[in-house]
């Protein structure tokens, strides 16, 4: 809820990512300061959002003095704005962390990973296959049988290589 109020999310590829590690933060260290939100997200890639707007999001979770960018100064709102800056969401409309309730992880997407045996996904087009084996036999398999195969992890890289 936090990181789409504060516009965090244009495609939604990252925010998967996002959310989880800011759960994992949220379940270790409830009120994290700016400097663990950043930590955390670290290892995530947003190539459309940018940073600011889910770091701000999630900036909602950290106690007032340890998550202030105003270094000592007063902070005064007039018409919408904080100190010159419109104030995209107000943290106010958010619903209230209770500090009393553990974030569980929802138990359906547990019954559904327990219930569910992975499959290996297969999908063929005209001038491509793609494969995504769900072993690591299979993988082996895989690559043994298409050595010219590429492996594909994020394919965050795909720009770099039409671009050689």
């Amino acid at each position: 809820e936090r990181i789409a109020k504060a516009n965090g999310s244009q495609c939604g590829f990252c925010t998967p990512g996002m959310v989880m590690s800011l759960y994992a933060l949220l379940r270790n260290q409830p009120q994290p300061s700016l400097e663990d939100i950043v930590e955390a997200l670290g290892g995530n890639l947003c190539r459309c959002t940018g940073y600011r707007p889910i770091v701000d999001g999630c900036k909602t979770f950290c106690g007032a003095s340890s998550c202030c960018q105003l270094n000592g100064q007063e902070e005064s709102s007039v018409n919408g704005e904080v100190n010159g800056v419109p104030e995209l969401f107000h943290e106010g409309d958010l619903l209230p962390q209770d500090p009393t309730q553990e974030l569980i992880f929802p138990p359906e997407l547990m019954l559904m990973a327990e219930s569910q045996r992975p499959l290996t996904q297969t999908f063929c087009g005209e001038r491509i296959t793609w494969v995504s084996p769900v072993t690591l036999r299979e993988l082996v398999e895989l690559k043994a049988k298409h050595p010219k195969a590429p492996l594909v992890l994020g394919n965050t890289g795909v720009g770099e290589a039409l671009s050689r």
